[in-house]
């Protein structure tokens, strides 16, 4: 069954540059930076992209992905974008970022304006 399409993605990592969310949602709009409030970014969890594409290194500890959890008072901008009618699919999003847990947080625009979005 084909996953429903969110209104609005947020972005944190790869997906704060738009070139690198055109991979996945080649027709998106309404590219945008935000700030996601009560929330902080953080290295902590091995990829396993990573092992998969080879660009893991053992050696020095160079595996680990970017990803994001709770800190109240911290805050951090991110990318928010509207995925239109695509080619891919939101199972290939999901598989995209298969190490998240994907949930909907709510944003500020660095303009003023709020919205809520998948992050």
């Amino acid at each position: 069954a084909a996953m429903a399409r969110p209104e609005v993605i947020v972005g944190f990592g790869s997906l704060l540059s738009e070139a690198s969310a055109r991979t996945t949602f080649p027709n998106l709009v309404d590219f945008r930076l935000v700030r996601v409030r009560n929330f902080r970014r953080v290295f902590q969890h091995p990829a396993a992209i990573f092992f998969e594409r080879g660009i893991a290194k053992l050696e020095t500890h160079e595996f680990c992905s970017l990803s994001t959890e709770p800190a109240e008072g911290a805050s951090f901008i991110a990318a928010a974008f509207r995925p239109q009618a695509e080619n891919l699919s939101m199972e290939e999003f999901h598989k995209r970022e298969e190490e998240f847990e994907l949930i909907d947080v709510e944003f500020e625009g660095l303009d003023g304006g709020t919205g809520t979005g998948l992050m």
